[in-house]
Order: C-alpha cells, then sequence, then structure tokens
C-alpha cells in the first residue's frame, strides 16, 4: 500500500529518474499485458513500466493540444474490499514537471483512469491546484456516471465514466447496458 512504502520512498515514487522507476517497478510490472498491448496497436500511451506520466502533443484545426498520460491505478489491484479510494495519491509531481514543459500556446489535457475525488485528499488538493494554474483539463473515467467540475475559469475535471456494451438478448439487463457518453470540445 502507499502508506506502507514510507515517507522517504513515497517522495521517489514518482520520480522520473532511475530510483523511481525502480522503487515503481514491482507495481508497474502489473502493466506489462497493457504495455504490450498498446505497443502491438500502435496507440500513443504513458508505458507505466517506464514513467508515471508522458506528454503526447497534438494539433486539430491549428490549435496544439497537449495530451498527459497519467498513471493513476499503481495502487488498485490488491484491496479486498475492492475499493481503492482515498488509499493512494495522484501523481502530482509528474504531471507538474510535464506542464512545465508546454509552451504557453498549448492547451494540456491530463487523463488518467480515477476521478479526483478518489485519491489521497492531500494529494486531490494538490492536483486540483495543479489543474487551475496550469490551466489543464483532467479527463478521466471509472465511476459510472458523467462527472464535471468547475472551478473559477470553468470546466476542470470532467468523468466521462464507462462504456458498457451487451447483446440485445441478455436476459439480464442493467442500468449501463450499452450506454456511453459523448463529449465535444
Amino acid at each position: 500500500s502507499w502508506n506502507a512504502l514510507g515517507k522517504a520512498r513515497q517522495e521517489e515514487f514518482f520520480n522520473f529518474d532511475a530510483k523511481g522507476i525502480k522503487l515503481r517497478s514491482a507495481r508497474a510490472a502489473a502493466f506489462e499485458a497493457y504495455t504490450e498491448f498498446v505497443k502491438s496497436k500502435g496507440i500513443a500511451s504513458v508505458n507505466p513500466l517506464e514513467a508515471p506520466a508522458q506528454l503526447h502533443q497534438i494539433v486539430v484545426r491549428g490549435k496544439k493540444f497537449g495530451i498527459i498520460g497519467l498513471v493513476t491505478a499503481f495502487f488498485s489491484d490488491k484491496e479486498k474490499d475492492l475499493t481503492d479510494k482515498h488509499k493512494a495519491p495522484i501523481p502530482v509531481q509528474p504531471a507538474r514537471a510535464v506542464l512545465h514543459d508546454l509552451d504557453d500556446d498549448t492547451f494540456p489535457i491530463i487523463l488518467g483512469h480515477h476521478p479526483i475525488g478518489w485519491f489521497t485528499p492531500d494529494s486531490a488538493e494538490h492536483f486540483n491546484s495543479l489543474l487551475v494554474e496550469g490551466r489543464a483539463l483532467y479527463l478521466h473515467g471509472h465511476e459510472h456516471s458523467v462527472i464535471p467540475k468547475f472551478g473559477n475559469r470553468g470546466l476542470i475535471s470532467l468523468g466521462l465514466g464507462a462504456a458498457y456494451q451487451a447483446y440485445q438478448e441478455d436476459s439480464s439487463p442493467s442500468f449501463y447496458r450499452n450506454s456511453f457518453a459523448v463529449c465535444e470540445l
């Protein structure tokens, strides 16, 4: 767990350097199949085996976007009660480092799995500040509904929920069956 790491290792866990990579290696190993999948399909994605965050820059209709993939699930697979809520931090430090390298005319969009309220309250507070300071938008999934979060400048976070697909003949339809969210920026 995050708390079992101890203060010194917590401060190094999300670093981009060799120490951070080594410290994360046991947790990152859970992402080997994911990493192989995105490589085999040519998908631009953060590589959790190497870094907790990665920047991909794109230009759409003349507008520059910095898409920052952020690994938010390093501590998500060991909870017996199937909830990791408030038990791990959001990687604020690597997100800040990547945002720092963006040009002023590039709109930053940070992609992560978990919503901000899912992380330790202290790290969530720091991340909210980072979004405001970095004029960034955080897009996430995990929860099963569309969840917007607004700040003084407008939208700062948007949860797009989860997409479910089931056969029409499925005899046990659920609330989420064949649902999805569409977002236009």
